[in-house]
């Protein structure tokens, strides 16, 4: 199965320079790689045609373009419409992915033909206290529990992480951001472009109309590691 990737990025060529640069060393590389840049200045610009040589010289495509409107949501959708590959990834600008990220993401689709969406794993996601846990489930915050769904505040209750490592693949009712698709799905779903700028619960609030779809499709793979930088720029 062919992948495409895309990477909404504003205003930070180098974390985007770090998450390109781990890309490359993968053991699978997408075919295509989608950079859709809002940055006020060329700096993106400039990266990227310094590193599609790179991209070039192991047979894939690393694809810029430049949108004026400032919302994650809009990118991703536009970053869709330029996609060829049978699966889609989406990223934000200040991942790190680890070396095996994409064949371990593409053996799981390719195992589960009813699969329409697989979740990578944040290494370095927060951890908080049993007594923190336990006030944020009270007051229905995003919580550790014993599954992946969403409760009725439409915040989150997440796998104990150490569960999901256990287990390896793991069913869920929703995704985070760094998360793949079937391209198909994209023939009855998009991202929603009322929620503007950074559009904080775009990736909730589409894969939860995805699982509603198509129970049982989604999933949470623990081996499929990402560190998420958290950059400040």
């Amino acid at each position: 199965m062919k992948i495409t990737a895309i990477i909404p990025t504003m205003n930070r060529p180098k974390p985007l320079g770090d998450l390109l640069d781990s890309i490359l060393v993968n053991t699978i590389v997408p075919e295509q790689t989608v950079v859709v840049d809002q940055s006020d200045s060329k700096e993106i610009l400039d990266l990227v045609t310094e590193m599609r040589p790179a991209f070039a010289a192991l047979g894939s495509v690393l694809e810029y373009y430049w949108r004026d409107q400032k919302s994650l949501t809009a990118a991703r959708n536009f970053g869709v419409s330029r996609a060829r590959g049978d699966l889609v990834s989406f990223f934000d600008d200040d991942l790190i992915l680890s070396p095996r990220y994409f064949l371990t993401i593409g053996n799981i689709f390719a195992a589960n033909p009813h699969t329409m969406g697989v979740q990578g794993s944040i290494a370095n996601d927060p951890k908080h206290s049993r007594a923190s846990n336990l006030l944020r489930k009270v007051f229905f915050a995003d919580h550790v529990g014993k599954e992946f769904r969403i409760i009725p505040s439409f915040r989150a209750q997440v796998m104990d992480p150490a569960v999901v490592k256990l287990r390896k693949v793991v069913q869920a009712n929703f995704l985070n951001g760094v998360c793949t698709y079937r391209s198909s799905v994209f023939q009855e779903f998009s991202f929603d472009e009322k929620l503007t700028k950074y559009s904080l619960g775009e990736d909730r609030d589409f894969s939860y109309r995805v699982g509603k779809r198509y129970p049982g499709s989604l999933a949470v793979a623990a081996d499929a590691e990402v560190i998420h930088v958290h950059s400040t720029e």
